[in-house]
């Protein structure tokens, strides 16, 4: 299960607070599920982040909430990785 995640951007800057709490609680219900039911759980939100500060937010999301190619790429590494392990 991946973790949800926000960054700063266009869609969200005006509303970053209230959707980072909801983002973060989110994340929280879904890390509990996944444990529930033996699933793997993919962090993102920190992987995001330290990708946005070494590069700019606009290179790993649209606006805040939807990744660019960037984002993806990050994404599906960190799925890899999580699988990978689960399956080895």
């Amino acid at each position: 299960m991946l973790e949800s995640f926000v960054l700063h951007g266009k869609l969200t800057n005006p509303y970053f607070k209230e959707l980072s709490e909801s983002v973060y609680r989110y994340a929280g219900i879904v890390y509990d599920l996944s444990r529930s039911f033996a699933l793997p759980f993919v962090p993102l939100q920190n992987k995001l982040t330290s990708l946005a500060k070494k590069t700019t937010n606009a290179y790993v999301s649209i606006d805040g909430l939807h990744p660019t190619y960037a984002g993806h790429e990050l994404i599906s590494t960190e799925l890899f990785s999580v699988l990978k392990a689960e399956l080895l």
